[in-house]
């Protein structure tokens, strides 16, 4: 269904985000990546998806990637809670 909607209009930061957080959920979190990136690059100023990828990353164990945007939805949106605790959590290793 989400696929219709992408092909119906490709402007939808809304339709990647769930696309994004499906393939997370089903712990393809490369292609959820793709998915986040297509999002910003939609509407760049979408915090929560620059604080997906860095879950993303984070499940990949690339943690020098999940910092870095952990960082930028923090410089974008503050209140994102789970990215501040995440990111506190993988600066202590």
């Amino acid at each position: 269904m989400l696929k219709k909607g992408e092909a119906e209009d490709n402007n939808r930061t809304d339709i990647y985000n769930l696309m994004g957080a499906c393939c997370f959920k089903l712990k393809k979190y490369k292609t959820a990546i793709n998915y986040f990136k297509k999002a910003i690059e939609t509407d760049p100023s979408t915090a929560i998806n620059y604080a997906n990828i860095g879950s993303c990353y984070r499940e990949l164990k690339n943690t020098e990637k999940a910092i870095k945007y952990y960082h930028i939805t923090l410089e974008i949106d503050p209140s994102i809670e789970f990215a501040a605790e995440n990111l506190l959590k993988l600066m202590k290793r």
